[in-house]
């Protein structure tokens, strides 16, 4: 996909800190990540899918282009039934949109443009559906990631986008933008009234893109803009912010209380706030300073060495051929089979069909324990009904 300077999914971080996007256009392109790859093989087969249930392209055609999606190097390192029933999962999400609607237009990858609120912008959404008999429009966006969940409340990607349908659709009084996280099994709304997202547009938004666009204001390292900023691992403004912080939180324990087991709990709550945060920024840091090394800069202190390596076998057909001439058996230098992971066994079988025949043999052991922050999705548990829990087994099994 192209971008603008001012792009939308980069508009959380432009907006928080305006200089960021002008700085990162001087850093160049960035390799894109495996995950990032991913998505767009992804968009890429829910496009297609979409494209055959509504009948853009014909069975044929549609064949045809799996196919070839599939034999792709770009995309086929990717498809596997987990993949595809994610996709899938999209695909139907759509579907039940459309299912009740009589009058309406659907759009796959739309370009739209919002250079109205934005210098130059423009952006593409992954679906649009515009209701004429309501004159309601949506905007949906496949977010193919499993870390968290991203909620569309607030979130300026998906109300530049719903501009960007305005200037098209001019006559709808309201905009539903959607985030659908297949992976994580997440759906977030939220629907903005014409007017609301006009003064959210003009109002917050354009005299910020104005200054992005210059590469003017106040740098303003957050958590959430630096996530994915390309200056993050050098950003002098994000160091001074992790040093005073770190610096600050440290200070305000008693001198005495040097010991772990001496921190009271609210100095061990703030400690646990803030040290991830300091943790990730000394690892952009260090990913930063190893581009330097291997790019021929000097680093005081500091080297460039092999890292450790385990032998590898280059042809293994080779290698058996050796041994079972030699007179070992198969038994003695191959693995045994072993059954496939659970997923894959439901992608070959059917979800359905799988649990029928086999859903007695299934269980979901109880996970690790681990701390979290209040805020995490997952529900608290206790060690004492952990405990009850146990004995209640160790019960049942006498």
């Amino acid at each position: 996909r192209e971008h603008s300077l001012l792009s939308a999914s980069s508009a959380h971080r432009w907006l928080t800190c305006t200089p960021s996007a002008v700085l990162e256009r001087l850093e160049g392109v960035e390799e894109c990540s495996v995950y990032a790859a991913e998505g767009t093989a992804a968009h890429e087969l829910a496009r297609l899918k979409l494209e055959r249930f509504y009948n853009r392209i014909t069975v044929e055609e549609y064949a045809e282009e799996l196919e070839k999606f599939i034999a792709s190097p770009e995309f086929g390192r990717f498809y596997n039934p987990d993949f595809n029933e994610y996709v899938e999962s999209y695909v139907e999400f759509i579907k039940d949109l459309t299912a009740n609607m009589e009058d309406y237009e659907l759009g796959f990858e739309v370009r739209l443009d919002f250079s109205n609120i934005v210098p130059d912008g423009f952006g593409t959404a992954d679906a649009i559906i515009v209701d004429y008999k309501t004159m309601k429009g949506y905007v949906i966006d496949l977010k193919f990631g499993q870390g968290v969940p991203v909620t569309a409340k607030d979130n300026p990607q998906l109300r530049l986008y719903a501009i960007g349908l305005l200037h098209v659709y001019r006559r709808l009084t309201s905009i539903e933008m959607i985030i659908f996280q297949p992976r994580l099994d997440s759906v977030s709304r939220e629907e903005m009234s014409v007017i609301d997202l006009i003064e959210w547009g003009f109002g917050e938004v354009r005299p910020k893109a104005e200054l992005a666009a210059n590469g003017e204001g106040v740098l303003r390292p957050s958590e959430s803009a630096c996530r994915f900023c390309k200056l993050r691992g050098k950003c002098k403004a994000r160091a001074d912010s992790q040093l005073t912080t770190a610096q600050r939180e440290f200070e305000i324990i008693d001198h005495r209380s040097t010991l772990v087991q001496s921190l009271n709990p609210a100095q061990l709550a703030n400690i646990l706030d803030v040290a991830p945060l300091f943790v990730d920024w000394y690892k952009d840091v260090q990913a930063f300073a190893l581009g330097q090394l291997i790019a021929g800069e000097k680093i005081p202190g500091y080297k460039l060495v092999e890292g450790r390596s385990n032998r590898i076998i280059t042809d293994e057909e080779k290698v058996k051929e050796i041994l079972l001439g030699v007179g070992f058996t198969e038994d003695e230098i191959m693995k045994p089979r072993t059954t496939q992971g659970i997923s894959t066994l439901e992608g070959i079988v059917g979800k359905k069909l799988f649990g029928e025949l086999c859903g007695d043999y299934i269980i979901k052991p109880t996970g690790k324990l681990t701390m979290a922050p209040v805020s995490d999705r997952r529900p608290e548990v206790s060690t004492l009904a952990i405990a009850q829990r146990d004995f209640d087994s160790v019960e049942e099994e006498n």
